[in-house]
């Protein structure tokens, strides 16, 4: 018999398993019932958590862009020049992609794919640097 998973924990082991599938296929190569499979789930409980598979995408990129942001707003809010602030937030990207290469790999997945959660993605996650760089 399997351990039941408290809601935050299945909502946390769907993400980490969708993230890699999205990483490995793209949102188009990869489909619900492929994710539940992969969790030995029924397409019925993911969506009991994330309402379609574009939200499920969206989470998965919005944990993404949580996991780094609050690096990133604090280095570029700390005091130094701006060649050290552009060196600490390089140094925040190069150890996060290396500590786990699938963040990295599914940003770019959606990149290729362009849709409009991975504009506001985008949009949203540069914001800093843009305006770091504007600045300066």
């Amino acid at each position: 018999m399997t351990k039941r998973l408290k809601a935050s924990e299945r909502k946390a082991t769907i993400l980490a398993v969708a993230k890699v599938l999205f990483a490995d296929k793209g949102y188009h190569g990869v489909s619900v019932d492929e994710i539940a499979r992969r969790l030995g789930v029924s397409p019925a409980i993911l969506y009991r958590h994330f309402p379609s598979k574009e939200a499920l995408y969206e989470a998965v990129l919005n944990d993404i862009a949580c996991r780094r942001e609050s690096y990133v707003e604090a280095v570029v809010a700390s005091e130094g020049s701006f060649e050290d602030v552009l060196r600490r937030i390089t140094r925040i990207f190069i150890d996060s992609v290396a500590a786990d290469p699938d963040y990295l790999r599914m940003e770019m997945q959606s990149a290729l794919e362009g849709s409009e959660a991975t504009r506001q993605f985008f949009e949203n996650r540069w914001r800093p640097f843009t305006d770091l760089i504007e600045y300066h």
